[in-house]
């Protein structure tokens, strides 16, 4: 049975970890096929391929890469307010090279078939774009020197095994130092780091894939699957920027 765990008020920053790292943003197009609408007044329509689903929230989900989706159909969204926001094809150079930002919103959803005992096999989605303290939802930098910084609400890593979950379960501030970035149209990559409680430093290389939008903003995310010790998972990862 999926649990949702509703983001908590909270001043505390993650600098540190005492786990392993393997626990640790055109024209509208003509007849569309598909047009959904979230509880919350938001759409997405498409003219082609379905590339949403909607949470129990209310709260929509992109299923594919924006690549991917580019190929065969223009996107509309209407994120609930008079403007129009639409997705935009990925610039040849990283939109955020150069620049600090501050988390809009950052999303996270894990489903697991829960037919184990592992603590692992656990369902669960949070949303965050309202956290108090001086992080509120996370911040990002990305400096030009291809360092920076990427302290958000959630645990940014690919996995194809074991689920990837968020840290603790929950929206907690995750702080990693980017030790440097790289970009190809479409897709960011990131070599992470952690500094452990016990001292031990852990690394790890992450890749997002990056979709722009109309209004200037962009969002990282990761959408992936896996099965490891008898858990079937799949999981939503996004930050906007």
């Amino acid at each position: 049975m999926k649990k949702l765990i509703i983001p908590f008020l909270s001043l505390l920053v993650l600098i540190t970890s005492c786990q392993k790292e393997d626990d640790l943003l055109a024209p509208i197009p003509q007849n569309p096929t598909t047009n959904i609408t979230t509880t919350n007044t938001d759409t997405l329509t498409t003219n082609g391929d379905t590339i949403v689903t909607v949470t129990d929230n209310g709260d929509t989900l992109i299923l594919v890469p924006v690549l991917e989706a580019f190929e065969n159909d223009y996107i509309v969204a209407t994120n609930g307010n008079s403007n129009d926001v639409t997705v935009v094809p990925p610039s040849a150079t990283f939109i955020g090279a150069g620049n600090n930002y501050t988390v809009k919103r950052a999303e996270f959803d894990m489903n697991c078939s829960e037919l184990t005992q592992h603590s692992s096999d656990t369902s669960y989605s949070y949303v965050s774009t309202n956290q108090q303290g001086p992080w509120g939802n996370g911040i990002v930098e990305f400096n030009n020197d291809g360092t920076g910084v990427f302290a958000t609400p959630v645990y940014p890593r690919n996995a194809t095994f074991n689920p990837a979950h968020a840290y603790n379960f929950s929206s907690i501030i995750l702080y990693c130092d980017i030790d440097y970035y790289s970009y190809t149209p479409g897709m960011l990559t990131m070599n992470l780091r952690v500094l452990a409680c016990n001292g031990s430093v852990i690394t790890w290389t992450v890749n997002m894939v990056v979709t722009e939008y109309s209004d200037g903003s962009f969002s990282l995310s990761i959408d992936q699957d896996g099965n490891g010790m008898g858990v079937v998972w799949n999981s939503h990862l996004k930050v906007v920027l």
